[in-house]
């Protein structure tokens, strides 16, 4: 379970947050529930979803691998709506525990593992020596060689590059996939139809916007740590400046950038006096930030 807490800033609070910041609290009840869940349990609810992962092997070198014609493995639950980035994560149920670690697809793993943060490796398991035509019968289903067919739970496997049906893992070594780290982050700003520039007049409404945007044709789900995307806004002049903050619950919330689209947070400012501008926009991000989480926009007001 997540603590609230406030973050504070002696400030008038004025960037907008979600419109719905209760479903935040919403979703991270069913979180709870769902992580509860054992597997089976978790494949009959309609508003969770199992986490399936791989077991790593020893490649005979000391390293490790995947055999990826073996059946995956259901080892926890989530909610449905649970946002996983794209990436490749190593996790195990017990810290720090090397023979533990396991392949997930993505950046979802059971609830109270821990991240596997040292070098690990998901290349083909070298071939096994049971032959072309050999018979292999196991717990889960019959193996009978290259072009085989393995029944297991998780799906049919026709072979070595076959399908695997169980949860969201295909059965083929995924390649390079849009996350998190491929989002754009940028500061704009804009007059007040919108349009925005780095030239604007002494009459001119100014509003300043966050926005990140996703390059991707895939949707991207970003998660932060509060329920607010921006919390503050920092504007630097030739002889004057301004800032606005933002008080924020400490509630992770999910935000969904569309594929080849944007999300944004816009500001209000009004007229400024003559002169040259810095707009910083300071976005709140999860974990370590990427290069551009802050990032400027530079602006001139003239007559």
């Amino acid at each position: 379970m997540y603590t609230k807490h406030f973050l504070v800033w002696t400030s008038v609070c004025l960037m907008a947050c979600p419109t719905n910041p209760g479903a935040a609290v919403i979703s991270s009840a069913r979180d709870a529930e769902c992580a509860d869940l054992v597997p089976d349990a978790c494949a009959t609810d309609s508003q969770c979803s199992t986490i399936i992962g791989r077991n790593l092997h020893d490649n005979g070198d000391g390293g490790t691998c995947i055999d990826w014609d073996e059946d995956p493995v259901a080892v926890g639950c989530q909610n449905s709506d649970s946002g996983c980035a794209g990436v490749e994560t190593w996790a195990a149920p017990a810290y720090p525990d090397t023979a533990g670690c396991m392949w997930f697809s993505s950046s979802c793993i059971p609830d109270g593992w821990n991240v596997c943060d040292w070098e690990l490796s998901d290349d083909e398991c070298p071939a096994s020596d049971t032959g072309a035509s050999g018979t292999d019968t196991g717990a889960s289903g019959t193996d009978t060689g290259a072009s085989g067919t393995d029944t297991g739970a998780s799906g049919t496997d026709t072979g070595a590059s076959g399908t695997d049906t169980g949860g969201s893992d295909t059965g083929t070594k995924p390649g390079p996939a849009c996350g998190v780290d491929d989002l754009v982050f940028s500061a704009e700003m804009r007059d007040a139809s919108g349009t925005a520039g780095t030239e604007f007049t002494l009459s001119d409404d100014l509003v300043a916007a966050g926005v990140v945007t996703n390059p991707c044709e895939d949707d991207i789900s970003l998660v932060t740590p509060s329920v607010c995307l921006v919390f503050s806004g920092v504007i630097v002049g030739d002889s004057s400046g301004s800032a606005w903050y933002r008080a924020c619950l400490l509630e992770p919330t999910k935000w969904e950038v569309p594929a080849t689209g944007s999300i944004q947070v816009t500001e209000m400012l009004g007229m400024h006096t003559l002169g040259e501008y810095t707009l910083t926009i300071n976005f709140i991000y999860p974990g370590t930030p990427p290069p551009g989480l802050a990032p400027t926009s530079v602006f001139t007001v003239s007559r």
